[in-house]
């Protein structure tokens, strides 16, 4: 590819890409500029194996596949006895002279005239529509290519979108999409498409452009190949019925309707497999795949397709006979294409993938290195046993074991084709038909060296000669000869090189090979005497509370020590993670920005009940959005090993770190359920960190005399003893002050009392300082938050400067749940209002720092496996789209509480109209708007916020409030939405307030939503045999059902029953609630128990929780029913749990219910997180259901009433009536 093409510009925002060289084997991900020419797959430098390439955009992050780049030539058809390329009419070979017969003519044109409609990727538009686009008075050419690659390629969809959404579109801007849409309103737009009858909708099939998988209208995505399609124009309601049921659910209900009326139809088959496979619905997937292989033997997708999902099964018998099918001559002469032949002898080889015996990694079969280790591997010896010198030809197996090496015999071949008749070389592939470099079987379409055919994976021998696959495969037969004896010339060439070889030695000395006295084996002794650091952390989890930590750089090896409080990597159920985040270059304005870090580079150290399961190495590629975390790209493995409360782990160089003098790190412990800490200072390999603190020097200060302190600072030395030459600040108000020329020693901290001059100050005038920097002769780190003061007197009234000397009375939060994160945990808040002119304000304090946010957003999932088996690492969630660790402060603002309009939102208990959403991180505020519902967000930037560590004030304008009663309910939640929201606050005048209403006794609900069912296991008590799990939420209580075989109301006092509650969707249950009538006063309580990660068990935690059972006061409550269900009649236990006690509640919560036949079963303390696990005290167990929103049950129905509407139509149109 040329230059220009290379680097040409982006579909989404017109901005220089760039090629992404991906491999999927060991993880390697890293920008290749140097390329030239780029292919659709590049030789992975670390473990040597083909890696595919995509492209990645510098300005927007978007990631397109090769061939959205880089358009493909026009496909063909293969000649099915010589492999050559024919056009799709062709009557015979113009190689071979070969005639194909009626049937093969008639499947050719049948694929030539069955044609679909093709779904538009999103950014791909053309000329028509750029013309619709320019109909709208002042958009010219430029804004409508700009509005065409972000999607809206006709006016009726620029008629559906908001003006927020067209502001988000990159150089269109909120004014200009303002008049965009004030222009629309003026012109006549045709109808959107609400008169396309559901009918005509299911009728339509479309194809994906770029894997020809089919897909329906209203699919957002590809299944196959995630190709993300231009959203369909339909009507508004139909949509949102469809994403409330879920795209993936409506597809495969389609598939289902139209394979009643086509069931030979493969590619049909193909694409309900697809599906069925990205729901990970295996086996039904399969049979899919299997029903496509019979209707058309030939359909190589299919054939792939279900090879890969057998290869998931374990099933490797299977899967290798499915690739065997497809380089076997008789399924090339089906109709299967040399390029998938290649591509399933690439799939046989990586089921012969072993594991390495040093590290584990996974290793290419015939690799001479791992590619994480580096440890050099040599092939077993075998006896050669033929009396004469031979080559046996290696068959690759139908199942190679783990952890066992193929071997190879060092003996020589020679081969002779079958010979067929007028075929040179048994194809007449050479100086025939002009097969070499004329129809480009050899470095033409690049399957020499090109796809790395020969010389990438070692398949020489295997793609030579167009479909002669030599070594067993097909045309070809091995035949034993004898050869001269060659040995006396091998001795003397030994001989000569070994003469040569030591002369040199003599001369050149051997290089000498980067060593490190430090092994990763878990043995920390030879740490012994190493220089390590301290803290004194303060964790909610101690298995990833930092107590200690250290370095040492070794000859291109970097080896890091971590030492916590409790175990590390100890978590018994979920992961834990270290990272240690590297600025190479000692510059904080160039990498992803950590508390002050630039960091270039970042390990990760990931695993459970203290095993290591993964340590990835990465490199950071963008020096413009400093904080999205996924502009990380993994550039290699690390070693790790724990033991006990210590883990340690190396990284080498290898030409893609900079490890070197002016290292900085910083180190980082996560739980993933909130529970975070960092290393109190960066270090460097040098010996010796300072640790400076910056507090105001009295809250709210109001600076008197000529000189006034203004500022405290503590300087504690870490290691070793550090040298202050000076602090360097920002100021506005006064000048610089000077701070320096001291010594710190380990073990005595030195504070400061930084003095401003307020003789430049005027009465009521502000002095704002902060430290910016600190010279020293040691790595330094700063935290705190700097200070202003007044001098002599403040201003009246409510200023939003940072200043909160005005805030005299503050309410404080009345929730009695402690959260695990100290920057979400909101300790005072208050809002008011001006009496005249519609100013609201607003002030929020936490218990940590505001705003603080996280390093490393991402979340890690593992797999328990059954007794006996390994654990298997669970995927990491990052995403390709931007992921920052920002955190979030909320206002929600019900300017009018009589009016009654506003939006419903869950866990706010009031009808908020206005909501202000302020976004930072690290203390600082990167983002403020506020949004007015009417009826839908309509969002500006008219806020001003001010803060210093823990605290924040804010100010408004809403339009009316100051004439009518506020009410108001802040929250402050982490970058997984994961946090505190406090009780509703009213405001009639400009005075302090009250705390809002409790909530009022539960409304049992008369109609419950079905969860999750459960078979008749046969219990010999059927008020413990559960059937149904069932819910109902309003704004106050959850309400769950468990509707068990017995045929009256169960009775508490003989069993015990309870429900399990995931909430935050990771797969993990947070929740237990029990009933208890046993305990306390008549009928008893009810007790919420919450998992302590800390130490791995239910309850313990000061968010736990009990109330009475019963229903008449306004806490949680427990009852039985009875419910009937057409002639049969259920006992069922009811719950009624308060949502204030366990948090949010959305509809990626799950829900599973369990009894046990002792009264009063105490799940206090028990260690077994889910039902599953607890199988020698609970009785009866459901599966997991998830919550679906109200709306979800109306499609389903639809669907229902209207799928055999049309199948009955179309029957009858088929058969005449």
């Amino acid at each position: 590819m040329e230059d220009e093409e290379r680097k040409g510009k982006c579909p989404s925002c017109e901005g220089r890409i760039r090629p992404l060289v991906t491999c999927d084997i060991c993880g390697f991900s890293t920008v290749r500029e140097e390329l030239e020419p780029v292919r659709e797959e590049e030789t992975c430098p670390i473990c040597e194996v083909p890696a595919k390439v995509v492209f990645e955009c510098e300005e927007c992050g978007d990631t397109f596949p090769f061939s959205k780049i880089v358009p493909k030539e026009e496909k063909k058809l293969v000649c099915p006895m010589c492999g050559a390329f024919v056009d799709p009419d062709a009557d015979n070979c113009p190689s071979c002279g070969s005639s194909f017969t009626v049937e093969e003519t008639e499947r050719i044109a049948v694929e030539k005239d069955r044609s679909r409609k093709k779904r538009r990727i999103v950014g791909e538009f053309e000329e028509e529509d750029i013309q619709e686009i320019m109909r709208i008075p002042g958009v010219g050419r430029l804004r409508a290519e700009i509005l065409c690659k972000a999607g809206y390629t006709s006016l009726a969809k620029l008629t559906r979108a908001s003006v927020e959404d067209l502001a988000r579109v990159r150089q269109i801007g909120k004014r200009t999409a303002k008049s965009i849409k004030e222009a629309l309103q003026l012109m006549y737009v045709e109808p959107i498409e609400s008169q396309r009858l559901l009918e005509e909708l299911i009728e339509e099939e479309f194809e994906c452009p770029v894997c020809k998988t089919i897909v329906s209208a209203y699919d957002g995505e590809c299944y196959e190949c995630g190709s993300i399609f231009e959203r369909e124009v339909f009507d508004e309601g139909f949509i949102k019925e469809i994403e409330k049921v879920g795209e993936e659910k409506s597809s495969l209900s389609l598939f289902d309707m139209k394979l009643l009326e086509n069931p030979e139809d493969a590619e049909l088959w193909v694409a309900r497999g697809a599906l069925l496979k990205k729901m990970e619905n295996y086996e039904e997937a399969l049979k899919s795949y299997n029903r496509a292989t019979e209707v058309r033997p030939g359909l190589k997708s299919a054939w792939i397709a279900k090879a890969e999902i057998l290869t998931k099964l374990g099933r490797f018998e299977e899967a290798a006979s499915c690739y065997r099918g497809i380089v076997d001559e008789s399924a090339t002469a089906a109709g299967i294409e040399f390029g998938e032949r290649e591509e399933a002898v690439v799939a046989l080889e990586e089921l012969a993938m072993e594991d390495c015996p040093s590290c584990g990694s996974p290793i290419p079969l015939g690799s001479h290195k791992c590619p994480s280790c580096g440890l050099k591997l040599i092939p077993e010896e075998e006896a050669i046993t033929p009396p004469e010198e031979t080559f046996e030809e290696e068959i690759i197996p139908e199942k190679v074991p783990k952890k066992k090496r193929a071997k190879r015999r060092p003996v020589k071949v020679e081969r002779k084709v079958t010979e067929a008749p007028g075929l040179t070389n048994g194809r007449g592939m050479v100086n025939g038909k002009g097969k070499i470099n004329g129809t480009g079987l050899v470095n033409g379409k690049g399957l020499v060296n090109g796809k790395g055919v020969v010389n990438g994976r070692g398949r020489v021998n295997g793609l030579i000669n167009g479909n002669g696959f030599i070594n067993g495969m097909s045309l070809t037969e091995i035949r034993r000869v004898t050869r001269r004896r060659m040995w006396p010339r091998y001795v003397v060439l030994v001989m000569a090189f070994f003469i040569l070889a030591m002369g040199l030695y003599g001369i050149v000395p051997p290089a000498e090979k980067p060593t490190t006295p430090i092994s990763i084996d878990g043995d920390f002794a030879d740490w012994q005497g190493a220089s390590l650091y301290s803290d004194q952390n303060q964790g909610a989890n101690p298995n990833t509370t930092i107590a200690s930590y250290g370095i040492r750089l070794d000859d291109g090896y970097l080896s890091f020590l971590i030492g916590v409080q409790g175990t590390a990597l100890g978590d018994a159920t979920g992961y834990d993670s270290f990272y240690v985040f590297m600025d190479g270059d000692d510059n904080p304005d160039t990498g992803y920005i950590v508390r002050g870090l630039g960091a270039d580079y970042m390990v990760e150290v990931f695993g459970g009940s203290g095993e290591v399961e993964g340590v990835p190495v990465y490199a950071y590629t963008d020096n413009q959005d400093r904080y999205n975390f996924t502009r990380f790209h993994q550039v290699g493995k690390g070693k790790a090993a724990v033991n006990g409360d210590r883990l340690e782990g190396q990284v080498t160089a290898n030409g893609r770190l900079d490890l070197n003098d002016d290292l900085r790190i910083l180190f980082c412990a996560d739980d993933y359920m909130g529970a975070t800490t960092y290393s109190s200072v960066s270090i460097g390999p040098r010996y010796g960190a300072l640790l400076v603190t910056q507090e105001p020097s009295e809250d709210n200060t109001i600076l008197e005399g000529l000189t006034d302190d203004i500022l405290k600072l503590r300087f504690e030395a870490k290691g070793a003893n550090v040298h202050v030459d000076r602090v360097r600040f920002i100021v506005s108000g006064v000048s610089e002050p000077y701070v320096g020329g001291f010594d710190v020693t380990v073990g005595t901290p030195v504070e400061r009392m930084v003095q401003v001059d307020t003789t430049v100050l005027l009465d009521g005038e502000m002095a704002n300082i902060s430290v910016s920097g600190i010279d020293s002769d040691a790595p330094s780190t700063l935290s705190g938050s700097g200070a202003r003061a007044y001098y002599n007197s403040a201003p009246t009234g409510i200023r939003i400067d940072g200043w909160f000397g005005e805030w005299v009375v503050t309410e404080d939060d009345s929730d009695t749940r402690q959260m695990i994160n100290p920057n979400t945990d909101i300790r005072k808040y208050n809002g008011t209002k001006d009496p005249t002119g519609d100013m609201a304000h607003f002030y929020l304090d936490v218990a940590g720092e505001l705003l603080g946010g996280f390093s490393a957003p991402q979340s890690r999932q593992r797999s328990i496996p059954a007794e006996g088996e390994p654990s298997q690492p669970g995927p990491s969630v990052r995403r390709l789209k931007r992921m920052g660790g920002e955190d979030w402060a909320y206002v929600y603002v019900d300017s009018n509480t009589t009016d009654g309009y506003g939006k419903l939102i869950r866990d706010i208990d009031i009808t908020p109209d206005y909501v202000i959403r302020i976004k930072g991180i690290y203390g600082r505020i990167t983002e403020t708007e506020i949004c007015h519902w009417e009826p839908e967000w309509n969002c500006t930037e008219n806020v001003l916020a001010a803060k210093d560590l823990s605290r924040m004030e804010i100010s408004a304008r809403i339009p009316g409030v100051s004439s009518s009663e506020m009410a108001v309910v802040f929250a402050a939640t982490d970058w997984k939405h994961r946090g505190d929201v406090t009780k509703p606050t009213t405001r009639a005048t400009g005075s302090r307030g009250q705390v809002g209403p409790e909530p009022n006794a539960p409304t049992w609900p008369t109609s419950w939503i079905s969860v999750v069912t459960d078979p008749d296991e046969g219990f010999p008590d059927p008020s413990t045999e559960i059937l149904e799990v069932y819910f109902y939420m309003d704004g106050t209580y959850l309400y769950v059902r468990i509707r068990t075989e017995s045929t009256v109301a169960p009775t508490l006092a003989t069993n015990t029953w309870w429900i399990y509650l995931d909430t935050d969707a990771d797969g993990n249950n947070d929740w237990i609630v029990v009933e208890m009538s046993g305990t306390g006063t008549p009928p008893g309580e009810v007790h919420g128990l919450a998992w302590n990660g800390a130490i791995g068990q239910w309850g313990g935690t000061a968010s736990d929780w009990q109330d009475t059972i019963i229903d008449s006061d306004d806490d949680s409550a427990v009852r039985t029913a009875v419910m009937t269900i057409g002639l049969n009649t259920y006992g069922c236990i009811d719950f009624a749990v308060l949502r204030s006690n366990i948090g949010s509640i959305d509809e990626d919560t799950t829900i599973a219910a369990a009894d046990s036949v002792d009264e009063d079963e105490s799940l206090s303390g028990k260690t077994e997180r889910s039902p599953d696990q607890a199988l020698d005290y609970i009785e009866d167990a459901t599966g997991t259901g998830q919550i679906p929103e109200f709306e979800t049950v109306l499609l389903p129905v639809l669907l229902a009433l209207i799928v055999p509407t049309v199948i009955i139509k179309r029957r009858k149109r088929y058969s005449g009536c």
